[in-house]
């Protein structure tokens, strides 16, 4: 089963971005927190930890989707304009590469709840879970 840590949303999107760029500080943190901030829903992620509301969040729920990408980088732009492009993409290789895991992500949020994932299309990956 794939599984990505933290450390490896951030260690990908790293590499891919600056084999094609030059190293940029500013960029690189842009890219690592966006690459971390879709778990900030979960109590056992890097950013995470500090959030005091995950008891009511759902992992991989509304900030695994496209129309939260969208508005949290509305939100970055608003307060560090010149930081959005690297979070915006570090948020988004986020969700495509949960698309390769199992579990997927809900992409057609708010149409349809279905997760969907290089190993199809499920109504609800939570409940799968639950025995």
């Amino acid at each position: 089963m794939i599984v990505f840590k933290g450390i490896t949303h951030v260690f990908i999107a790293l590499i891919l971005y600056f084999s094609i760029f030059n190293f940029d500080l500013v960029t690189s943190i842009a890219i690592a927190l966006g690459s971390l901030f879709p778990d900030i829903d979960t109590p056992y992620s890097v950013l995470g930890r500090y959030n005091i509301f995950t008891f009511i969040m759902k992992h991989r729920g509304r900030l695994h989707t496209l129309p939260g990408l969208l508005l949290i980088s509305i939100v970055v732009y608003l307060f560090l304009d010149d930081f959005v492009w690297g979070f915006v993409y570090g948020y988004g290789l986020h969700l495509i590469m949960d698309t390769i895991t199992p579990m997927g992500i809900m992409w057609l949020y708010p149409y349809n709840k279905h997760y969907y994932s290089l190993f199809g299309k499920r109504k609800n990956p939570h409940k799968a879970r639950i025995k």
